[in-house]
């Protein structure tokens, strides 16, 4: 994508952005030099106080002019974009070259030290305070050293840490802000000095001195005791302890009076002290302590995520059995209302069945009462039509008949229905038509009921022939 230009300045390349500006390298085409240019955001200068103070940083910034220091050409504006112009460094920026290369060397990290402590104490010197000294703001140039720059914008970038842009931001800036930041003073020489002695420690160990996840962890730590490293690369003097732990002191008083002082420190007393092998030796175990403090929190910090890591996995297979049971559940109600649907037509129909079938028994059972008993009534009538149980005696007031004599009449008849005939159909039985009170042999009699086509039916007896050894019925007394 193409850049449009600003002013006299052509965009040639994006090189880095912040909460406040987007930096490019840019080609002056009037002076025909490269500068470093710096796009204003409209955040950072919502009202009348970002535009003030962004132009009273750059007018100052404008006469720092130093080996050490990225100066401020000029401020513009152009079609509403406000824009600051400084001295270009060609060359990576420190953070840039940790990550490339790893930790520099003593000599490396000294030499770079002296050279930003002079920047910085020439900008002191006139009343100027950097307030944003990090790995991000300084160059390491093969020609020109180590040189400090975003000196325009550094006015931009003192306020709250809770309006500086995004979370990356505000955890890399958090790790060089000196304890009186933290506390709400304002920014000083010593807070300066303080940043410094931060970016030493990390450019001899490639690791920030005062790190965390968050923001509140980092300042924390920068309001704990100090914890130096208990390692520092070889040539490194031993001495560097007893600057670092001056210039990082909680209170900017106990500081040193200016930064070159700092940086001239660590070499100062490893002169005066290289003789004193009993300080050697006691910083030497100090620093074993350190080493075996940070293993022991190294360690507990990993059982605490194995447990962490152990108690989250419980926890997410309680869920997953929960879930299963859960779903088991559901699918066994499920199946259950499901099979309970199913069934209860069938037990309603087996239900409505049996009580059919009971009722369809007590009809059948009240059917065969009433067959039987208009069978019997039937047989009784035409027993007493036919003359085989006589009423005449009633009549005449003759003896009634008992009920076994009508029952054995009765039956007779029953039998004539189902006997097969022997004789002729034609014979015609001859009946007595009086009863006798003395028992005697009743005759067996074989009847036939032959239907005929008139309505009707003739009825045919046939007498029996006595048999001898037939009995006489008992005369039953019951009445």
């Amino acid at each position: 994508m193409s850049l449009q230009p600003l002013g006299q300045y052509r965009l040639e390349e994006h090189l880095s952005s912040s909460r406040v500006a987007e930096t490019y390298r840019a080609y002056d085409v009037v002076r025909k030099r490269v500068v470093f240019l710096h796009t204003i955001k409209a955040s950072a200068l919502s009202d009348e106080t970002g535009m003030r103070r962004l132009r009273q940083q750059a007018q100052t910034a404008a006469e720092l002019v130093h080996p050490r220091l990225a100066w401020v050409w000029e401020i513009g504006e152009d079609r509403g974009q406000y824009y600051v112009v400084e001295r270009y460094v060609s060359g990576p920026t420190l953070a840039q070259r940790l990550a490339e290369s790893g930790p520099l060397s003593w000599e490396e990290a000294i030499e770079a030290t002296t050279q930003l402590a002079q920047g910085l104490d020439f900008a002191h010197s006139r009343g100027w305070v950097h307030r944003a000294v990090t790995p991000e703001s300084i160059f390491l140039s093969s020609e020109l050293g180590a040189v400090l720059s975003g000196l325009a914008l550094s006015g931009l970038t003192e306020q709250s840490l809770a309006e500086q842009g995004s979370e990356s931001e505000r955890l890399q800036r958090a790790k060089y802000l000196a304890p009186e930041i933290w506390q709400g003073q304002p920014s000083s020489p010593a807070s300066d000095q303080y940043a410094l002695a931060c970016i030493l420690v990390e450019m001899l160990t490639d690791k920030p001195l005062f790190d965390g996840a968050s923001v509140e962890e980092i300042r924390t730590r920068h309001l704990s005791a100090l914890k130096l490293p208990h390692t520092w690369p070889s040539g490194t003097p031993w001495q560097i302890e007893l600057a670092l732990e001056r210039a990082l002191a909680q209170q900017p008083a106990l500081r040193y009076a200016s930064v070159s002082d700092f940086a001239a420190a660590p070499q100062q007393l490893a002169a005066l002290t290289g003789g004193d092998e009993q300080e050697r030796r006691r910083r030497a175990e100090m620093a074993l302590q350190r080493r075996a403090a940070e293993e022991e929190a190294r360690r507990a910090a990993e059982e605490a995520a194995r447990l962490a890591a152990l108690e989250q996995a419980k926890r997410e297979l309680e869920e997953q059995v929960r879930q299963q049971v859960e779903t088991l559940t559901q699918a066994s109600q499920a199946t259950l209302t499901a099979e309970t649907l199913t069934e209860a037509p069938s037990a309603t129909r087996r239900a409505t069945k049996s009580a059919e079938t009971e009722r369809r028994a007590k009809r059948a059972t009240r059917g065969m009462f009433w067959l039987f008993a208009a069978l019997f009534f039937t047989a009784l009538a035409w027993a007493m039509f036919n003359g085989l149980i006589p009423i005449t005696g009633l009549i005449a007031k003759t003896p009634t008949p008992t009920f076994t004599q009508a029952s054995v009449a009765v039956t007779s008849v029953f039998a004539s229905f189902t006997a097969s005939p022997t004789r002729s159909p034609t014979h015609t039985p001859t009946v007595s038509p009086t009863l006798s009170s003395t028992p005697t042999a009743s005759p067996s009699r074989t009847s036939t009921l032959t239907p005929s086509p008139s309505p009707s039916p003739t009825v045919t007896l046939k007498p029996a022939t006595p048999t001898p050894t037939s009995r006489p019925p008992r005369e039953d007394t019951d009445d």
